[in-house]
């Protein structure tokens, strides 16, 4: 939070309490799929979180949840995505309650980053229900998304989960 005032500027950070460590392959499922969100393409979205279920031979009717996903990104884009005009908690909420319908098994250390940014998003909605937060991570998202698509990270990502293929064995 930033406040200026007669004396200058202050900076205050605030702590969420969340800390969460991603490993490239789940830094990479996470640029995917806060990309899919920004373009709007809710069965990108929901066929990413299929393929990437910890699970995902045991998913129920991924064809379904990837179209009720596609539902649910839609009805927030036509509703604005202003922190005044939709409830980050709740949208998480459906798209939990989705993953649970269809059993589609999420990664422990994405069910964090969802908790956190529930935990933020109401912060935010105090602060500033004007902000909308597709305009504010676009830009970063697509810097991650043509980073993390550089020959030199897709080497390094494939050399990391063929060791851990092999590891497995």
């Amino acid at each position: 939070m930033l406040n200026h005032d007669q004396d200058g500027v202050e900076l205050c950070f605030i702590d969420a309490g969340l800390v969460v460590s991603l490993n490239d392959d789940d830094r990479s499922n996470l640029i995917d799929l806060f990309k899919a969100v920004i373009t709007n393409n809710g069965a990108m979205v929901g066929q990413l979180m299929v393929d990437r279920s910890r699970r995902a031979v045991k998913v129920v009717d991924p064809d379904g949840f990837c179209r009720e996903m596609g539902i649910i990104i839609d009805d927030v884009y036509q509703r604005g995505m202003q922190l005044g005009q939709i409830g980050v908690s709740a949208l998480l909420q459906k798209v939990l309650i989705l993953c649970f319908k269809h059993q589609v098994k999420l990664e422990p250390r994405f069910a964090s980053v969802i908790i956190a940014m529930g935990v933020v998003e109401g912060l935010g909605r105090k602060l500033d229900p004007t902000l909308d937060i597709i305009a504010g991570v676009t830009p970063y998202v697509m810097r991650a998304s043509v980073i993390a698509n550089t020959p030199e990270v897709i080497i390094k990502v494939a050399g990391t989960a063929s060791n851990n293929f092999t590891e497995n064995e």
